[in-house]
């Protein structure tokens, strides 16, 4: 006779999924502006012109913290 085989726990079962990895904190358009040092409507003129990638969600926009990270990037110069 086999014996048993054994119960499969919760750390067994969770171990066979890869962890994803941890999201960063969606920026708002007034966050954004804060960080860049510039007023709220010359982010909207960013977003509108193409220069800065946002998510939209409905009316809501959003920021990706490595997007404003590249938006920065691609502007320096020197």
């Amino acid at each position: 006779m086999k014996p048993p085989k054994p119960l499969r726990t919760k750390t067994a079962i969770s171990s066979k999924f890869k962890q994803a990895p941890a999201l960063e904190k969606l920026l708002t358009e007034t966050e954004a502006s804060e960080i860049l040092g510039c007023s709220v409507r010359t982010v909207r003129r960013r977003i509108e012109a193409g220069q800065l990638a946002v998510i939209r969600d409905g009316s809501l926009k959003r920021i990706q913290p490595e997007d404003l990270r590249n938006y920065i990037r691609n502007r320096r110069f020197g």
